[in-house]
């Protein structure tokens, strides 16, 4: 950065024509504002808050209450079970295993009185050079062993194995988790 500013930047600003005025500075400046403006705008900004928030939430809010507010309703009540009965959730203990492009991930999980159409059983990773954090599925099996269901999923070997923890978070359609329900269940 140091040396675009000291050997790029500063001369076009002192490199004046015989007008005084630095043109090389000046079509850097249009230049940046032609290719950035669009990006870092206000415009942009509130276009992007009424496409990705706003916009759909009012589309939530109306299925939310059409029929007098049933969806709310049975949302509601989905809310007060699995705050209830969260406690009694328990992740057991994860069997892996790797191949040349993936690791395979197994585990029991106890839902107790939770039906399992009520909760996603994800692997998570944190974010890593700049991307995005990796969040994938666990699907439940027909092997139910005891208590527990066993969900199984795989994820990129390009990880270590100990950057993937399993998580347990609320499902239900429309349910923006977890600002509208902050329940999540990491295993330890």
């Amino acid at each position: 950065m140091y040396a675009i500013l000291e050997q790029e930047v500063v001369p076009e600003f002192f490199a004046r024509d015989a007008a005084g005025m630095p043109r090389r500075w000046l079509e850097r400046v249009r230049r940046s504002m032609a290719v950035l403006t669009p990006t870092y705008s206000s415009s942009r900004m509130a276009r992007d808050y009424v496409e990705q928030y706003y916009l759909i939430g009012a589309a939530e809010l109306r299925r939310r209450t059409v029929d007098g507010g049933e969806p709310a309703r049975a949302m509601q009540g989905w809310e007060a079970r699995l705050r209830r009965h969260w406690p009694g959730l328990h992740i057991g203990e994860t069997s892996l295993s790797r191949d040349d492009r993936a690791w395979h991930f197994s585990v029991p999980v106890y839902l107790g009185e939770i039906a399992p159409a009520d909760v996603a059983v994800q692997l998570y990773a944190d974010p890593r050079d700049a991307g995005p954090a990796f969040v994938g599925e666990l699907l439940r099996g027909d092997a139910i062993i005891g208590p527990s269901h066993i969900y199984t999923g795989t994820a990129p070997a390009t990880r270590p194995a100990e950057e993937y923890t399993i998580r347990i978070i609320p499902h239900h359609p429309g349910v923006r988790v977890p600002a509208e329900l902050p329940l999540i269940l990491w295993q330890r």
